[in-house]
Order: C-alpha cells, then structure tokens, then sequence
C-alpha cells in the first residue's frame, strides 16, 4: 500500500523517492526527514517510505521484558535517536539489533547504547550513522510507555526540520521553565469499569501499575480472556477484577488515558 502511495506521489512531487525502512517490532518511529510519523496506540506502524538521497530517520526502542521473578514485565526504553544514511531507488531497507536481548539487563543495555544493522532486503549491509538525543520520547506503543511532549520537536528537528523546531521550541522552553507539572485530566467515560479502573490506578503504587500494564496490554494485544489475580495485593485485584469486567472499547480507553498517568 505504501509502495503504490510511494510511486502515485511521484506524478506530483519533485522529491525522488526511493524504497522504505522496516523496524522491528521494538522500534517506533518518530520523524523522517523533518517531518512528523504518525502512529497508533494499537497498532505497530513497521514501514516508512524514504527518499532517494541521504535519509535521516529518528527512531526509539521500547519493550515490554518480562521479570525475571514473577509473571510482570517491566517497561525499557531508549532517548530518541536518529540513524542516517543513503538510499537508492528502488532499494528496501530493514533495521535490526545486532545483539539478542533475552533479559532486562541485555535490554537496558541496549537502549543506552544501540547496537544496530542496516541492510538491503537482499541482506546486504548499508553503513549509516546513529546519534543519539538527549530529549525524551513522545509515547508508547504511541502512547503506551509513557508522554514527553517535547520529543517531537526535537526529533523533526534532529532529521532535518529545523524551521518547524523553531517556532515551537522557545514556547516549549518557556513552559518548561514556568509551568508546574499537571497530571492530565481523565476522560469522562460513563460506565463503573471505568471509573473503578480509574480508582484503583490512583490508589495503585508504581509497582503495581508497571505489573498491571504489562498484563493489560499482552490481553489487549492477544485479545485472550484474562484471568483474575488473587494475589495478596488488593489493588492489583481490584484493577484486574475491573478490567475483566469492562467490554474492550472501555479497556483501550482506560488503557489511553493510564498510561499518560504512569
């Protein structure tokens, strides 16, 4: 679909374009070429098309790694970084790690220091260059990792938007500066599941909501019935108790408005 998109743009835009980038499923990305990449809370977004000509695409890795004690998982992610290098006409690229990371150590690891392939879909290797940023992510799963407004900017900024990043960065400067930290407000959502979830997610410690994530979203992923906790943290119950009982549109809103209240 992106190819025929890719190839009907032509008629109308003097940018030659080449073939695309794939990422695997623990990347996300963030900006190409200047401009902003959309994506989806529920959806993995694996493929952009590039330009024939030098690309600069900003990327983050974020995964869900499971303890190693226990049945939750913990949340790993990385500052934005941006990878560059050349594309030709007609060629497709993927990205890869170049380690396997099997625990949270490996993982951590990783998003300090990224440790990467670029190839051809033939297997060849492209040599490209990585920076990394000192901003912070936007979302995870879009949203599902957690929200740091600024990364966008920078991260458009850093692939080549320059102009753009510099209207919104003295504003952003200035409300870091002067504004206090707010929790976003939650959605108003007229059923009990979800004002129950909401409930119990404020009562919750960090812990418990890290652990309820990461089984909330392998069930919303999976759409396998879940199964009630009985363990000897009431909140945990609490949370998995309404969850279960709430139909999938209230779990994906619940879901939304948490984890911007991590």
């Amino acid at each position: 679909m992106k190819k025929a998109l890719a190839t009907a743009m032509l008629v109308i835009s003097p940018i030659t374009l080449a073939g695309t980038l794939t990422i695997p499923q623990e990347f996300e990305f963030i900006a190409i070429n200047g401009k902003s990449v959309s994506s989806s809370l529920f959806s993995h977004n694996d493929e952009e098309a590039l330009i024939d000509g030098n690309n600069k695409i900003a990327l983050q890795y974020k995964d869900l790694i499971r303890e190693e004690i226990g049945d939750g998982h913990v949340k790993v992610k990385s500052a934005p970084f941006v990878i560059s290098f050349h594309a030709s006409d007609d060629i497709d690229y993927r990205l890869k790690t170049a380690i396997e990371i099997a625990d949270q150590e490996q993982a951590e690891a990783f998003a300090k220091q990224p440790q990467l392939h670029v190839t051809t879909s033939q297997g060849a290797a492209v040599e490209f260059t990585l920076e990394m940023s000192d901003s912070h992510e936007r979302g995870i799963f879009n949203q599902l990792m957690g929200q740091y407004p600024n990364a966008e900017a920078s991260s458009v900024a850093a692939t080549g938007g320059a102009a753009a990043a510099a209207t919104q960065a003295p504003a952003a400067q200035m409300a870091q500066a002067t504004a206090p930290v707010v929790v976003a407000p939650a959605p108003t959502v007229a059923n009990q599941p979800h004002s129950m979830l909401q409930y119990w997610w404020q009562e919750a410690d960090s812990a418990t909501r890290n652990a309820f994530t990461g089984w909330a979203v392998q069930h919303l992923v999976s759409q396998d019935a879940p199964q009630q906790s009985n363990s000897d943290n009431q909140t945990q119950n609490m949370l998995h108790y309404w969850f279960i009982k709430a139909d999938q549109q209230t779990r994906k809103t619940f879901m939304s408005w948490a984890i911007q209240n991590l």
